[in-house]
C-alpha cells in the first residue's frame, strides 16, 4: 500500500511596513482575521494559533514587530 506524505509548507507570509503599520499580504490570513470573533478570548486564542500555523507570526517577528504595534490584515487593523 503506498504511503502519502505531505511536505510542510515553508511559504512565509509577506509583511511590509507602511508608515509604522505592519501590513500582512496573505489572503488566508486576511480571510481568517475577517471571520474571527475577536470579542471573545477563545476567538483571539484560536486566531493566534492559526496565524502561527500559517507563518504569519514568524514573518511579523522577522519584520521587527513589537508589543502594541499595529498590524493590518486587508481592511482590518489590530494591535499586536
Amino acid at each position: 500500500m503506498p504511503v502519502l506524505t505531505l511536505a510542510p509548507q515553508e511559504v512565509m507570509a509577506q509583511v511590509r511596513v507602511e508608515a509604522g503599520v505592519f501590513v500582512v499580504s496573505d489572503d488566508r490570513a486576511v480571510r481568517l482575521v475577517g471571520g474571527s470573533d475577536l470579542s471573545l478570548w477563545a476567538g483571539r486564542a484560536q486566531l493566534k494559533f492559526q496565524l502561527d500555523r500559517l507563518g504569519v507570526t514568524g514573518a511579523l517577528e522577522a519584520a521587527g514587530i513589537r508589543h502594541r504595534d499595529t498590524v493590518r490584515f486587508g481592511e482590518i487593523e489590530l494591535e499586536w
